[in-house]
């Protein structure tokens, strides 16, 4: 808020905002578009999305459709899944598990055995994993909302000495790294530099006087082993 307000005295001719609370950052927004400067949202959307002129980010119910989709196939459509969610509340988090569950309804034979949050950390996620398997549940697989949390859940089924699909969603450089060791079955590839840079580009159009779209969405993508390195390249 701070910062906001710094720009805000400043006339700043555009402000580009990334909402990590969408609800908590709604007055500093109102603050910012009543003293007529314009917003654009990167990454995820703002409660008061509507008075910004654009978004630029990826649809997350996307995300957790292809992460979803794509671990019904490799169970068959058949199979015990448990789920790793984000921080509640988060967007990402309620959109991303809206898309799981989207896919869910069409496999009537894949059951949700556990279902627990671990707020996007590692460590957090290895802990969550480590009581399901102590508890003595039969898991074929685990879809995460995000790498670190697959990272984890993948540290602890080692640890247990437990195969089973694991996957999460980012793409991270380390996440591709176990992808292409074969440890992680996939990951879905959120294009951040992409979302940056489509957020400098709206902003020069506002700033030029140029019409926009309310929003540009920057795709998710399916990353198997195969292209690994591919993806990993996009970080160099």
């Amino acid at each position: 808020m701070n910062q906001m307000e710094n720009l805000i005295m400043r006339n700043t001719d555009a402000i580009i905002v990334m909402p990590v609370d969408a609800k908590a950052s709604v007055p500093m927004v109102k603050q910012a578009v009543n003293a007529g400067i314009p917003i654009i949202s990167v990454n995820r959307k703002l409660e008061n999305q509507e008075v910004a002129v654009s978004y630029v980010g990826s649809n997350d119910v996307e995300a957790g459709e292809i992460l979803m989709g794509q671990m019904a196939k490799l169970l068959g459509g058949k199979g015990n899944i448990a789920v790793l969610e984000g921080q509640m509340g988060h967007e990402p988090q309620i959109r991303r598990q809206q898309g799981i569950m989207n896919i869910l309804k069409k496999y009537p034979n894949i059951k949700i055995v556990a279902d627990m949050p671990a707020d996007w950390y590692r460590d957090k996620g290895m802990a969550v994993m480590e009581n399901w398997l102590q508890s003595g549940l039969k898991i074929d697989a685990v879809v995460a909302h995000n790498d670190e949390m697959a990272i984890g859940a993948l540290k602890a089924a080692e640890d247990a000495g437990v195969r089973l699909f694991i996957a999460g969603i980012d793409a991270t450089p380390e996440a591709l790294d176990f992808v292409r060791q074969g440890k992680l079955a996939f990951t879905v590839f959120q294009d951040a530099k992409g979302q940056g840079k489509g957020a400098i580009e709206t902003a020069v159009q506002v700033v030029n006087g140029k019409k926009v779209s309310k929003e540009v969405i920057i795709p998710f993508e399916l990353v198997f082993k195969e292209k690994a390195d591919e993806y990993e390249a996009k970080y160099k």
